[in-house]
């Protein structure tokens, strides 16, 4: 679905694919699915609501041949996921990000359309809660993160939780989530080769109804 209204809040879109996947044992975002890398699906499915899209690789610059948008390895080294929103909040053109794991292949359109439409400059991290977690990796981050980022990575406090513990950040309770995707599906990522296939069979189910 092509979100014009999306593209005219200018909002630009971070994907994290630094992760080591040391729990799969494999590279996740190579991980294949209906003739695609994960990495190519994610970008592909950003494409239809954000003109600028980042990938940020950790230490080492990663999938710069099956990219067609800017992919940077991270400035700050050894930080995590961390160091990667540092690198694609600092890059990106706009003041805020939609910013996404690469091991979350569910993308629905009115979760992005309703997370860019509780932007009012007010807060600087807009993050759903589902089951009592606050999903960092796929919630909205603005460019006043910079400075915090620098303190807490100063602190040695690397985790994205510590950045909602610490700014200003709207949490979004998982009542108002079910109006718009009761399934949580846009939530589901995997770390071990069982999620990983349930997530598969996902795909495939809801592509065999198209």
């Amino acid at each position: 679905m092509q979100s014009s209204s999306s593209k005219s809040r200018a909002v630009s879109a971070i994907v994290l694919a630094g992760g080591k996947s040391s729990r799969m044992e494999t590279d996740k975002a190579l991980l294949q699915i209906e003739g695609e890398y994960l990495i190519q699906r994610i970008v592909r499915q950003l494409k239809a609501h954000f003109s600028e899209i980042i990938v940020t690789t950790g230490e080492t610059r990663r999938y710069t041949d099956l990219l067609d948008v800017p992919v940077l390895e991270d400035k700050i080294k050894n930080c995590g996921p961390m160091g990667g929103l540092y690198t694609g909040l600092q890059a990106a053109t706009n003041e805020y990000s939609f910013v996404t794991a690469c091991d979350m292949p569910f993308l629905n359109p009115a979760l992005v359309e309703f997370l860019i439409a509780q932007i009012d400059g007010t807060a600087d991290v807009i993050v759903p809660e589902v089951g009592g977690v606050r999903c960092v990796t796929r919630a909205i981050y603005g460019k006043r993160c910079l400075s915090t980022i620098e303190k807490l990575v100063g602190q040695r406090r690397l985790s994205l939780q510590a950045l909602v513990d610490t700014a200003p950040a709207w949490v979004i309770s998982e009542s108002e989530l079910h109006k718009i995707d009761p399934n949580s599906s846009s939530f589901m990522g995997f770390n071990i080769i069982e999620e990983w296939k349930e997530v598969r069979r996902r795909i495939e189910r809801y592509s065999n109804r198209e």
